[in-house]
Parts: structure tokens; sequence; C-alpha cells
């Protein structure tokens, strides 16, 4: 029996109710015996499981019962060796401990030069690619650092640049997007009425003296600390997608 090889079910080691009785030196009837007269003390997926037949075929080799099969784990089996209580099962309890549930690990393959290196070149391949993502988004996170913590606000000539775009284009988005939008006739934009509530954007008024002494007001939309970090959010959710 030292040469048995144990049976697996749900990665645990199990052994039949043949192989039990074969190692504790009884029968496969006394241990059924034991079973049904001690139900109580054996509980089910901790001391043994229940096989039907169809799934007996594939567990148990050589299978040709017709009503399926318990199989006994490890705590099963010495609770067989406790109720048969004799000083030989106790022996041959060890015995089966020993030679059928001791747990062997698998030898670890040694690695060749070839491996070890193709593995750290592997490493160092993600490594590198690592580095490269972090470095482009670097310039993305600093800025959205500075717009989060900046006072005041920016023209959206200046924001445009933080946020690498094309001041066009940025123009073209906040338009399209009705956070800014100009009258009929008008040369200057306008922010939307909902987003200077919002605090996302703001007019700022200058007054600009002509050369005949004459003053000119003029108004530019401006993006606050908070419209910046929102617009940089937005922009960059539609580049991903």
């Amino acid at each position: 029996m030292n040469n048995l090889t144990p049976i697996t079910h749900k990665n645990v080691t199990v052994a039949t109710t043949q192989i039990t009785a074969d190692f504790l030196g009884t029968n496969e009837r006394r241990i059924n015996e034991n079973f049904i007269r001690n139900k109580g003390k054996f509980i089910e997926d901790k001391h043994f499981f229940k096989i039907n037949h169809d799934n007996a075929k594939s567990v148990v080799q050589n299978y040709q019962g017709t009503k399926g099969v318990i199989l006994w784990t490890e705590r099963g089996c010495a609770r067989h060796s406790k109720l048969l209580n004799t000083a030989e099962s106790w022996d041959l309890w060890e015995s089966m401990e020993d030679t059928y549930f001791a747990v062997k690990q698998p030898p670890q393959k040694e690695l060749s030069t070839m491996e070890i290196l193709k593995i750290a070149m592997e490493a160092e391949e993600q490594k590198a690619l690592l580095k490269t993502e972090v470095e482009e988004l670097k310039p993305k996170a600093e800025a959205l650092d500075r717009i989060a913590t900046s006072d005041g606000s920016m023209c959206i000539t200046n924001t445009a640049k933080d946020m690498q775009m094309r001041p066009k284009d940025l123009f073209a988005w906040l338009s399209s997007h009705q956070w800014i939008y100009k009258r009929t006739g008008g040369a200057g934009w306008i922010a939307y009425q909902e987003k200077l509530q919002q605090g996302l954007l703001e007019h700022k008024v200058t007054v600009v003296s002509r050369t005949d002494g004459s003053e000119k007001v003029t108004e530019q939309v401006r993006v606050t600390a908070k419209g910046l970090t929102k617009l940089a959010n937005m922009v960059n959710d539609k580049e991903a997608a």
C-alpha cells in the first residue's frame, strides 16, 4: 500500500472505504457499521464526501459501483481509527498518515540561465513602459495640480496652453458645449449665465484709455480654478473615449 496513489477531491486527499479498511486492519463492513452507528460524529465535507455514481467514475480509478462512494478525509480516517479503539488501529493509522496523507511538495523546477535572463528582460521592458507612461502623464498631472491650487482666474488662451490645446480648439469646444457664446453682431465672447452661477466662469471688466483721452470698457470671459479643474477632466474624458 506504500505505492498507492492518493485520491484527490476538491484539492483534498481522500481515501475510499476499502483503502481505509485496508490501512486500519479491518474490513469495509466494519467501517460502514461504525459510520452508521456514529453518524453524529461525522460531518460531511469535513470528515467525508459523498460522491454520486456519475462523478465517482472520474474521481475513483477503476470504479465499478452503482450507488456512488463515500470518500474519507484525513480527519475522517482518524475518527474511524478512534472508533476501532485498538492499539493496532492507532499504529496502523500512523502508518496511513505518514504514507498516504503525507503532503509531499513537488520539487521546484530549477530555472535555466536563459529563462532567468528572459524574466529579467521582460521585467525591464515592463519597467521602461511604466516609466514612459508616467512621463507622458506628468505634464497633465502638473497642469491639473496648478489648476486645482491656483487663485483667481485665467483667460481662455492661457487655459488652452495649460491644457496643451490650441486656443481656437478650446474656444470651439467651449462654444459647442454651451460655456460661451457671442451675441449677434458682437465680437467678444460671453459666458452662459449657468456657468457663471456655478462658479466655472467669470467676467472681467477692464477700462482701457484711448489715445484721444476717452475710455473704453472691455469685458473678457475668464475661467476660474473650479472651472479649469472641471474643464480639464471633461476634455480628458472625451479624449480617452
